[in-house]
């Protein structure tokens, strides 16, 4: 048996206090799809603390979340099971793409990155 889960957070996350607990509540989950909710910096920053200590998500979809890519792109360091990544429609900047092409450097498991 095999379930996707998916997650449309009719506010976003916008406050890392009250993001703390996303690792613990989606640890089991597959797949993880936020698109179009405006998690902004902060929720792109809680969502990379919890990416570092998940060990069962497989993809994560994050397109148009209005959201720096650099802090869920640092977590991908740590993280071992993120096969399918989509950051579509969001901001790199300079400093993210760095970090992102230092990441794709060591993470042997990503297969599929989706960004434009």
């Amino acid at each position: 048996f095999f379930f996707f889960f998916f997650f449309q957070a009719e506010d976003g996350i916008r406050d890392v206090e009250r993001s703390r607990g996303l690792g613990d509540v989606y640890k089991r989950q597959k797949l993880l799809c936020l698109n179009g909710n405006g998690i902004g910096d902060l929720g792109g920053e809680a969502l990379g603390e919890a990416l570092k200590n998940n060990r069962s998500l497989v993809e994560l979809h994050l397109r148009s979340c209005s959201v720096k890519v650099i802090g869920i792109v640092r977590s991908l360091k740590a993280n071992r099971t993120l096969e399918v990544l989509n950051l579509n429609d969001n901001m790199i900047e300079v400093e993210g793409g760095k970090v992102l092409c230092e990441v794709l450097k060591v993470n042997r498991v990503i297969t599929k990155f989706v960004l434009k």
